[in-house]
């Protein structure tokens, strides 16, 4: 067994982007098809262009606003290890060399 005492706040963080980024992917596509549903069925044409303007907007918003919320508190929550890790010593980690494959 190994200790983790220390992580990089910038490496967690472009790692919680892209964990979010994809959240905010799978977020914005279901606000997209449900706008697509209320264009369908809304009451007027006028409703059905907004609705799917709304769509459009938030299937490319949500990625990009999850994805910086994900940076930021990754890099937060690095710092904040960081700082635990010295006070309560740090998680402990088994590491497995990575085995040759014959080729």
């Amino acid at each position: 067994m190994q200790v983790l005492t220390k992580i990089k706040p910038v490496s967690f963080g472009r790692i919680s982007a892209a964990i979010y980024l994809a959240i905010g992917l799978a977020a914005g596509l279901v606000m997209f098809f449900l706008s697509v549903a209320g264009a369908v069925f809304g009451q007027s044409p006028a409703s059905g262009r907004t609705s799917l303007f709304i769509g459009l907007v938030m299937l490319i918003i949500l990625p990009i606003f999850y994805g910086a919320l994900g940076f930021a508190i990754g890099w937060i929550g690095g710092l904040v290890y960081n700082l635990a890790a010295k006070w309560f010593g740090g998680l402990e980690v088994e590491i497995k060399e990575k085995e040759d494959r014959p080729a």
